[in-house]
């Protein structure tokens, strides 16, 4: 039987950047699933012939169907699967060739293949197709292309645009190297991982983000930028003094860190700090960055005054004067009725006289 490529659509490649760990210092990113496969076994409506199958990929049998296999070949519905048959299907970095023709015919009538014509509840939609060599001879081509342009732009970086090229694909923590040449065969040995990588040499606007992924890690490597100097601090070196530029607690990974003192210098509240750190890159800076730490609010004890009550009687005060003080005030919003005090006259009593 003549071999057959099968690939995976461009929908089954991974939402999020994933790395594979080459050694301690480098890394490569993948675009393609490491690893699929199909389940062995699927049930599903044929809408030509109006029937509900059952398929199952067994190496020893001639046809995909369930049914078949149990009455014409006497293959038990029970029987278990091989670990040969579990990888027959398996697709490797989005790819499975094969030349065995039941794999094929399974592959070919499997609710996952693009060309299915049915319905399959455990399938939501086709995830491979039969690989097209004219379309492959393409993509090759364009390829090539690609690849010539990413090699011309690494040959024409100098030391400088090369290491920062590194830390905006490794991040802060890789160890940059020193002279043009080991930079360069750094970078072509991350173009050789992967068709995406491509693109991440190719692109040629910078984001903000990668800016300050640059500006933190040479000024880290410089030692002018410190995350544990301090604790819970990022911290900036001005004459051997440490100046704390940003609170962030030490309970936080260094990547974790790294990425919430980028999204301060982002913000509005850091542009400040991030303009005296691009300074300081440049070699323009001659006055330590601008310190964000909260300002601290000075509590005023109030001052309590005692002043003395004095309590006036009414019998220290003439008719006249009770009148004034009850006299009531603007501030008084109930009526007052103004009423004057009656003098109560003593008649001395009688003087019986005795004899």
């Amino acid at each position: 039987m003549a071999l057959k490529t099968y690939v995976l659509g461009e929908h089954m490649a991974p939402t999020a950047p994933i790395y594979i760990q080459v050694s301690a210092t480098e890394r490569m990113r993948i675009d393609k699933l490491p690893l699929w496969r199909p389940f062995l076994q699927y049930t599903y409506y044929d809408n030509k012939d109006g029937k509900n199958k059952t398929i199952r990929l067994k190496l020893n049998s001639n046809t995909p169907y369930q049914d078949e296999q149990i009455e014409r070949e006497k293959i038990p519905a029970n029987e278990r699967y091989s670990d040969a048959e579990r990888d027959a299907a398996k697709f490797v970095n989005g790819v499975c060739a094969t030349t065995n023709e039941v794999v094929q015919k399974f592959l070919e009538v499997c609710p996952h293949f693009e060309g299915f014509d049915g319905k399959c509840d455990a399938v939501l939609q086709w995830a491979y197709k039969l690989h097209d060599k004219s379309i492959a001879i393409k993509n090759d081509n364009d390829d090539f292309k690609k690849r010539l342009r990413a090699a011309n732009k690494i040959a024409g970086l100098d030391l400088k645009d090369a290491q920062d090229l590194l830390i905006r694909i490794y991040g802060s923590q890789f160890e940059v190297p020193s002279d043009l040449e080991s930079a360069q065969n750094a970078l072509v040995s991350f173009m050789d991982g992967s068709y995406e990588a491509l693109d991440e040499i190719l692109k040629e606007d910078t984001t903000i983000d990668d800016e300050i992924r640059i500006i933190v890690a040479k000024l880290m490597r410089s030692g002018k930028v410190s995350f544990n100097a301090i604790d819970d601090q990022v911290a900036f070196n001005k004459a051997g003094q440490w100046i704390p530029l940003k609170q962030i607690s030490n309970e936080y990974t260094q990547a974790s860190r790294e990425n919430y003192f980028a999204e301060f210098l982002s913000s509005p509240s850091g542009r400040l700090v991030l303009n005296d750190l691009r300074a300081e890159v440049e070699g323009k800076n001659v006055k330590p960055p601008v310190v964000s730490q909260p300002v601290a609010t000075t509590y005023v004890q109030p001052v309590i005054v005692e002043v003395p009550l004095v309590i006036v009687s009414e019998e220290t005060l003439d008719v006249e004067t009770i009148d004034e003080v009850k006299e009531p005030t603007e501030q008084v919003k109930r009526p007052y009725n103004k009423r004057k005090k009656k003098r109560k006259i003593r008649t001395p009593k009688p003087v019986l006289e005795t004899t």
